[in-house]
């Protein structure tokens, strides 16, 4: 974690005086509260939960296959420290690769997911 730590000092003379002010900044760290290969059945939901945190706020998108995932087609929901991805009666067009990807002034970070999909839809 050492290495994904970064410390910026920052000095400005105020009214005589020198002022330090320090940020950390972290590079986002992806964790997934379930497997990295994710196998249900045609019908089924699909849910994908991850933590995510950083320095600063990391802004979050999700991709299916290489491509942006349109929000209208699948509910992406974002808070402070966490993301996930549900999609409801999935069929056999939503097998793929699913990726979190968590970016900030410090650095970006991607984590995949495999999902199949089994059954005739």
């Amino acid at each position: 974690m050492l290495d994904q730590l970064y410390i910026l000092i920052f000095l400005k003379q105020y009214f005589q005086q020198t002022l330090f002010s320090i940020f950390l900044l972290v590079i986002p760290e992806i964790v997934f509260s379930t497997e990295k290969s994710l196998t249900i059945k045609a019908g089924e939901n699909i849910k994908i939960q991850c933590s995510i945190s950083g320095r600063p706020l990391p802004q979050v998108a999700w991709y299916k296959d290489g491509k942006e995932l349109d929000k209208m087609l699948v509910e992406i929901i974002t808070n402070v420290g966490s993301s996930s991805l549900f999609l409801r009666d999935a069929d056999r067009n939503d097998r793929g690769v699913y990726t979190v990807e968590a970016k900030n002034s410090s650095g970006t970070m991607k984590e995949d997911v495999l999902v199949r999909v089994q059954g005739l839809y």
